[in-house]
């Protein structure tokens, strides 16, 4: 990963500079000089029973100039290893089939491609991959 840019849970500060959204879920940021150059969104499932147990990573951004540095693949540990210490069982995610580097940062993070998708009419057209995060061994260094 590039020097000079952290990685940490987005603050109410961070949430302002961020577009504003209804999302219930968590944020991740990388920051350089203050400035934020990535993150990746984080939801719970309401179709579960238990809003903990499954949960959706709603989205992964990366500022151009930054991609390719490892960064989307700290800010997905990242949310595996919060998912992981408060007891969720699994998180999934929606991908473009033309996204292929992602899918192979996916696949490397240890999801799976599931052929069987939940029913979701506005992703039909996109791959879920799911990873069952429940004592998983995702080290974010």
């Amino acid at each position: 990963m590039p020097e000079g840019i952290r990685v940490m849970q987005a603050t109410g500060n961070d949430l302002q500079e961020l577009s504003k959204e209804d999302n219930p879920g968590l944020r991740w940021i990388a920051k350089k000089r203050g400035r934020i150059v990535g993150g990746v969104d984080l939801s719970p499932l309401e179709e579960q029973g238990d809003k903990n147990s499954a949960w959706i990573i709603s989205s992964l951004h990366i500022h151009y100039k930054y991609r390719r540095l490892g960064l989307g693949e700290k800010l997905v540990k990242e949310t595996i290893c919060y998912l992981n210490r408060i007891g969720a069982d699994e998180v999934g995610l929606y991908v473009s089939p033309s996204n292929t580097s992602a899918i192979k940062l996916y696949k490397k993070l240890g999801f799976a491609i599931v052929n069987k998708i939940p029913h979701n009419s506005v992703f039909k057209e996109f791959i879920y991959l799911r990873k069952y995060v429940k004592d998983a061994s995702v080290y974010t260094s």
